[in-house]
This record gives structure tokens, sequence and C-alpha cells, in this order.
């Protein structure tokens, strides 16, 4: 498919929908070894001056070696009605198998980074900050024991984007 580049103050949609109900691909590495994972954890708007997104990765997730490595990552955006096709990115492990494979969707390899084909919207980010949560900073301690029983604390990524991609119809 074919992408515009826009500006990423031209972003009209709901932010709070696209993460949760529409459903972001987060992917990084290289050509040559990446990764790809579901995420509904996670905003964009302004930081440090600059248009920034966040996401929350829990340190079990493949996806996260490749995060913490390297300098980019990115947000593919798709519909609701591409759920099935983007179930193996939610399921399935890249430690096991190809998800881009078993779903039929393409990896691009462009701007130094990595992003599934067909997204609607591609954010393209150079990580900024990156720490995994600290249990001692909950300020409401239920959020602890409802979200981590296993004590497997997200890892929060922000990023400056970049570059933002919409597909071309």
């Amino acid at each position: 498919m074919k992408y515009c580049e826009k500006a990423p103050e031209s972003i009209r949609e709901n932010l709070f929908t696209m993460y949760d109900r529409d459903w972001a691909i987060l992917s990084a590495g290289t050509e040559q070894s990446f990764n790809s994972m579901t995420v509904s954890w996670g905003g964009a708007g302004t930081l440090w001056g600059k248009p920034a997104a966040t996401v929350y990765v829990r340190p079990q997730r493949y996806t996260l070696e490749f995060l913490r490595r390297e300098p980019l990552f990115t947000l593919g955006f798709f519909t609701p009605e591409e759920h099935g096709v983007l179930a193996p990115f939610g399921s399935k492990s890249g430690r096991d198998c190809d998800k881009y494979a078993l779903s039929g969707i393409q990896p691009v390899f462009a701007h130094d980074t990595v992003f599934p084909d067909g997204a609607r919207l591609v954010l393209i980010c150079r990580k900024q900050y990156q720490q995994q949560m600290d249990p001692a900073c909950f300020l409401d301690p239920s959020l602890d024991k409802t979200w981590y029983g296993a004590k497997d604390y997200h890892w929060m990524l922000i990023g400056e984007v970049q570059k933002v991609l919409v597909r071309e119809e």
C-alpha cells in the first residue's frame, strides 16, 4: 500500500478509541530482526514541546526486547473490522511463530524501522524515555491489586512522533 506523510497536528482521530477499540500494532526492530504486538494501552499528546506517543508493555512480551534495544518504534492503527486478521499479533508470541505470516499482513521496512502494511495510520516514534512502573508510586493501591497480581509491571515507553503516515485509498 502507499502512504503519504502528514503533520502530527493534522490527526483528527479520537485517540481514546484508536488504541482500545480500533487496535494498534506496536512494532520495533530492523529488517533482520523485528517483532510486533497489539496494544490497547497508550496515549498521545504533547510532551517536552514535541508531539509524543506513549505505550505500555508487560515485561514478558517478546516485543519489549526490541523496544528497549531500538531507537524507533511504530504504532500502526487499524479498524475494528480488521480485528480477526490482527488476532495473531495479540494471541501469539514472535518467539514461537511468524505473526505476519499467520495474519497475511506484510511488514513494511521504511524510515529505519518496521510497521504492518495496511494500517490506516502509522506513527513513527523516536524513543525519548523508558521505565518500568514502580509499585511504590501507585496512589490508588487498588490499581496494583487489580492489574498486577503477578507483579509484572508494565514498561512505559515515550516516543517523539517524528512522522505520521496515512494510508492512501
